[in-house]
């Protein structure tokens, strides 16, 4: 019996529904199963709604570096741009935060080498379920500067890369973007492990060096094609983004989270960063809220502490209560010691504390805060 057939035999056992209506009903799901062929839903990206920020919800003048939870800023040349967890998104209902970078120093001038990409670095263990095999990556996208944009998926070692286009039509108005590829391991480093398996890089400037042709899969370190616009060449340009999804298949499936949930995502991002402050303040705040405890031993040694398995040791930097990098703080909040670092770093845990000087006094306790740093 078919799956039609079921639904219609067991309403007619309790006559609560029209058979009609389920016929409506198989009609909907085969229009679903044509237009969405070998769909897979999972999302391969992390924090692809950019609502986690454990770093903080704003880097001014960012240089070089993480900024919301799983995306890098890379950039070389003169611009620089403010990074801010953003409330402007879509108007669809689904997102709430977007990542917003705003120029703050214009760059006109494009240099070979210059370039400003935003990247999502993916773990092997979770990108090699895409490798050989069809994928479609989806985004909303708002910028200021309308023309061709890039994005490329580049393997571990950036030897062998993909670069695809696409274009923003409106200035400052969301849109919906989906580019199509298979993800080809025949060239290039592609780990199956907990190292990186590969990069998705957002273009946003590319100069020369890093410039190629689309739609097709080459061996170098490739961002852009040539008619990659220049979105640093003025103080008014922003660019915002959000949504991004990267599933199996030939079409863009609706958003999910990375695993489906909020809670999946939070802990897939606190694999690889983690903090014992409140989710919402930043590392290096002044807080005792949620600090952590622990008295000095023989030697001068502060007794360690665990956390949930990151994926390799990572690492550990200390602040004091007061904000301190690299103190300690006693119970009347006064920062204690030269240089405090952690020991005997494990995937899952620290077994002590120690000072470059002689800050600590056995048997006392002290205070602090922690971030542990996994990132590939």
């Amino acid at each position: 019996m078919g799956l039609l057939e079921d639904l219609q035999h067991a309403f007619n056992v309790d006559g609560h529904q029209p058979l009609n209506a389920w016929s409506d009903v198989a009609n909907e799901l085969s229009e679903i199963i044509v237009t969405y062929p070998g769909v897979g839903s999972k999302n391969y990206i992390i924090n692809g709604s950019m609502d986690i920020a454990q770093r903080g919800t704003s880097f001014a003048a960012i240089t070089s570096g993480y900024s919301l939870d799983r995306w890098l800023y890379a950039k070389s040349g003169d611009m620089v741009h403010t990074i801010t967890q953003d409330t402007d998104v879509p108007t669809d209902g689904i997102f709430t935060k977007s990542i917003k970078i705003d120029c703050t120093t214009a760059d006109a001038a494009v240099d070979a080498g210059d370039y400003v990409m935003i990247i999502q670095r993916i773990e092997g263990n979770i990108l090699k379920s895409l490798y050989n095999k069809t994928a479609t990556l989806s985004f909303w996208v708002k910028a200021t500067k309308t023309g061709t944009y890039c994005v490329s998926i580049r393997d571990s070692s950036a030897s062998y890369s993909y670069v695809a286009e696409y274009t923003i039509n409106e200035s400052e108005t969301w849109e919906y973007k989906t580019l199509t590829f298979t993800i080809d391991t025949t060239s290039g480093t592609w780990n199956t492990d907990n190292k990186m398996g590969g990069y998705l890089t957002i273009t946003l400037m590319c100069g020369s060096t890093r410039q190629t042709t689309a739609g097709t899969w080459q061996s170098g370190n490739y961002a852009a094609t040539s008619n990659q616009v220049n979105a640093c060449d003025s103080t008014d340009n922003n660019f915002w983004l959000t949504g991004v999804m990267l599933n199996e298949g030939t079409v863009a499936a609706p958003f999910q989270t990375f695993g489906g949930t909020y809670e999946s995502d939070l802990r897939a991002c606190e694999r690889r960063y983690k903090k014992s402050y409140n989710l919402t303040t930043a590392p290096g705040t002044a807080s005792i809220t949620g600090c952590l405890q622990r008295v000095a031993r023989a030697r001068a040694l502060i007794v360690g502490f665990e956390y949930q398995r990151m994926a390799r040791a990572p690492t550990v930097t200390i602040y004091s209560t007061k904000g301190t990098a690299e103190k300690v703080c006693t119970t009347n909040d006064a920062d204690i010691g030269t240089t405090v670092t952690a020991g005997n770093v494990s995937e899952c845990g620290v077994r002590s504390l120690s000072d470059s000087g002689s800050g600590f006094t056995s048997g006392v306790f002290y205070q602090f805060h922690y971030t542990a740093d996994a990132e590939l």
